[in-house]
């Protein structure tokens, strides 16, 4: 079943992640910061189609809008299903271990388990990965009174992404598959090249944006 997180008030998610069970943990939290991205972009994308001489860049900013508005639901549920999917690991590894059969399905699980431990936060990731151009281009065509909300989206989806793929590659380690553990890590190294030529873009972004505030 998995884990309602997101039905949790920010107080109540905040004292979970703060006491000393497992879950929440960093999954989640990399997730939650994806979704906060998402939201933030949601926000800039669809006040800047009101912002008069941003007429031009409507459609585009509505078409941000709208794929932003989709991945803040696929990372809300991201949120829960990270948790849920470690309570997973922890259940396999519980289970017997006294009699042959009871061991041969004992590692099954905890394969199957580890196989959804990773894939979760690999989906997280990839959101994450997607958010991140979205932000920046705003900080370029959206409402220049909103570029530090997109600033601050694109932060926190940059955040989302490297803190979600920490995540796969610490479950990938006690996969046995080497053919599924080999073509996953090496997505992860894709993506992690794709966050560093994207977090350069952004570190240019944010240099412009403080440049034009400090002279004026």
């Amino acid at each position: 079943m998995i884990l309602k997180l997101t039905n949790q008030t920010i107080d109540t998610f905040l004292d979970a992640l703060a006491n000393t069970e497992p879950t929440p943990g960093g999954g989640s939290t990399a997730a939650l910061q994806g979704a906060l991205a998402a939201s933030l972009i949601e926000m800039v994308a669809a006040a800047s189609t009101k912002k008069k001489g941003l007429e031009a860049h409507i459609p585009r900013l509505q078409a941000i809008a709208d794929s932003a508005k989709q991945w803040r639901s696929r990372l809300q549920e991201g949120i829960n299903e990270d948790a849920t999917a470690y309570t997973l690991v922890v259940s396999a590894y519980r289970l017997p271990k006294e009699t042959d059969p009871q061991k041969t399905a004992r590692s099954e699980a905890i394969q199957s388990a580890l196989k959804e431990a990773a894939s979760v936060p690999l989906e997280n990731a990839r959101a994450c990965a997607t958010l991140l151009p979205l932000a920046i281009e705003l900080t370029q065509i959206g409402n220049p009174n909103m570029i530090t909300d997109a600033a601050v989206a694109a932060q926190a989806a940059l955040a989302g992404a490297h803190g979600a793929l920490l995540n796969v590659v610490i479950n990938l380690d006690g996969i046995k598959d080497e053919d599924w553990r080999s073509s996953v890590a090496g997505e992860v190294s894709s993506l992690q090249s794709q966050l560093g030529v994207e977090a350069h873009s952004l570190n240019e972004a944010i240099r412009a944006i403080t440049q034009e505030k400090v002279a004026t």
